[in-house]
């Protein structure tokens, strides 16, 4: 039996026949709009950016950091290896702390305890799309003037409270990869929830360019204002990925009638 299988839930090869069509399948097309919209709505989320993977989000989050020689990051002692090494790559050092054993998710009554003065950010990672205890985990790092950075690359569509994972910290991450919920092969996303980020996670996004003020006519010609990389998804991941957006109740629910099954 397969780990998994790529679900087609409707017009994903449609849409990227359809994106063939339109002549840009480079990025930041139609679909790729489309899919940012989709989350910034349904998940009231200020800004998202669509990118190539969870990993490729979670970078630019640690470059948006800002972090200096020494900075410590807080992380659970149980995740993947992105979560650590998007900060560890910007000069962070990780700090593990334990999780609790029934959500298997960042021990929030163990965060206190490991910040020092060095300490600039809180990193939980909502696993298997459980939420972490967001609301003390904001109070803790409100406290020390720290930021949070969730990683829910698992928790697409899932809720803390009525919120959105991935809409509660100062900056979000979600995954599309082949073995998600929703899908689109590889892919990912950067939530903003911070304003004071998107101008330079745009920026960071497009090569380190102000290529984005450009196309909205705030400037006559971009130009390399920062460091940066490619952090733009091609336009046939988007196009897959609105297929599945579309259907985002229905592959929830037959996820459910499936995990009922067993």
């Amino acid at each position: 039996m397969p780990f998994n299988k790529p679900f087609i839930a409707g017009k994903e090869l449609y849409y990227i026949a359809e994106a063939v069509t339109f002549g840009n399948i480079a990025g930041d097309g139609h679909f790729t709009k489309s899919c940012s919209r989709f989350f910034e709505e349904r998940f009231r989320i200020p800004k998202v950016l669509m990118t190539p993977s969870c990993t490729a989000a979670l970078e630019m989050a640690a470059l948006l950091c800002d972090f200096e020689p020494g900075d410590e990051v807080i992380v659970p002692s149980y995740t993947f290896v992105s979560t650590v090494s998007a900060f560890v790559r910007e000069g962070a050092k990780p700090v593990f702390v334990d999780i609790r054993p029934d959500t298997l998710n960042l021990d929030e009554s163990k965060i206190e305890q490991a910040i020092t003065e060095k300490t600039r950010a809180i990193v939980p990672v909502h696993y298997a799309g459980v939420g972490c205890e967001m609301d003390r985990i904001m109070e803790i790092a409100e406290r020390h003037k720290l930021l949070v950075i969730e990683d829910a690359a698992q928790g697409v569509n899932a809720s803390y409270k009525g919120r959105a994972l991935g809409s509660i910290g100062h900056l979000g991450s979600f995954s599309f990869h082949e073995t998600k919920n929703y899908i689109c092969g590889e892919g990912g996303a950067l939530c903003i929830n911070d304003e004071r980020f998107i101008e330079r996670a745009e920026i960071l996004r497009d090569k380190g360019t102000n290529r984005q003020r450009f196309f909205r006519g705030e400037v006559d010609k971009y130009t390399w204002v920062d460091v940066g990389s490619s952090y733009v998804p091609s336009e046939i991941c988007s196009a897959f990925l609105y297929g599945q957006l579309e259907l985002l109740d229905t592959i929830a629910e037959r996820r459910k009638q499936i995990y009922a099954s067993y």
